[in-house]
């Protein structure tokens, strides 16, 4: 199921008292859920709902689970933060709401990539019924990447709560559909390796690598409009034009003035390769 940005995904649940010993209850799973963000597609996977309950001086009368009108004494009275978030190429934007009776001091955590990269966050004084946007940046460099956000909720000296949530963001499969594995044991291998190599070029500059593959599509369906209307020597005053050397059948276009080129085979015009040198 696709969602837009600001659907709520999953929900992470964590309830603080105003005491240090905690009793645990069981979580139950939620179904993996998708959805996009400027056209990235996100996965949160492997979420929970659950709650940390502590023992409080503080009296609490609450219905029973017979839903009869006898009351019962709750055990405390808890502070409760759900937890949200969701991904672009760019950014990991963590939504944070207190919506329990009183402030929580603290809530931090780390944001882990599989690519290797790793950031951490914080936000402190969460207020009652407010909630906090925390946004990190860490930018998407392949095309499939594991996400594990962990976190920690403490009130004072106390660690009230924590827990790590899973999940994935992958570049959409329109710009993986116009490539060609060529050499490579798949499309997404080769799009990983032409950013490594490429990215950094003076006329790709790309920081994220769907961006690069965004300003590879962009370029591909510019030359493959150009063969079909202009002709020969109007190609030839924009670009030079050179065969492929590899098993593929291919030509590469590129471009005279800011030298962009992109490789392209003859059958289908499939990207083979695509940078700035």
């Amino acid at each position: 199921m696709i969602k837009n940005f600001f659907g709520k995904i999953t929900r992470m649940i964590v309830a603080t008292s105003l005491a240090a010993t905690v009793i645990v209850t069981s979580a139950s799973p939620c179904s993996a859920d998708s959805f996009e963000i400027d056209n990235s597609v996100v996965s949160i996977e492997n979420s929970s709902i659950g709650s940390l309950i502590g023992e409080s001086d503080k009296n609490l009368y609450i219905a029973n689970n017979k839903g009869s009108n006898n009351l019962i004494k709750s055990i405390g009275i808890p502070n409760i933060l759900t937890v949200d978030w969701k991904a672009s190429s760019t950014q990991i934007f963590i939504y944070v709401e207190n919506i329990g009776i009183d402030s929580v001091d603290s809530f931090t955590g780390t944001v882990k990539v599989t690519n290797g990269s790793s950031k951490s966050f914080a936000a402190y004084k969460l207020k009652a019924g407010k909630t906090r946007t925390i946004t990190v940046n860490l930018n998407m460099v392949k095309c499939y990447e594991d996400i594990n956000v962990s976190y920690i909720g403490k009130d004072g000296k106390n660690e009230i709560a924590s827990n790590t949530s899973h999940g994935h963001r992958e570049i959409p499969s329109y710009l993986k559909n116009v490539w060609n594995r060529g050499t490579f044991s798949s499309v997404d291998d080769s799009i990983n390796y032409h950013f490594r190599t490429h990215h950094n070029d003076t006329s790709v500059n790309a920081a994220d690598i769907q961006t690069f593959a965004q300003k590879a599509y962009s370029y591909k369906n510019k030359v493959v409009r150009d063969k079909i209307m202009l002709t020969q020597a109007q190609l030839l005053r924009i670009y030079y034009i050179s065969k492929g050397t590899g098993r593929i059948p291919s030509h590469k276009y590129k471009n005279k003035t800011n030298y962009q080129f992109v490789l392209l085979s003859d059958s289908g015009n499939y990207i083979l390769s695509y940078g700035g040198k």
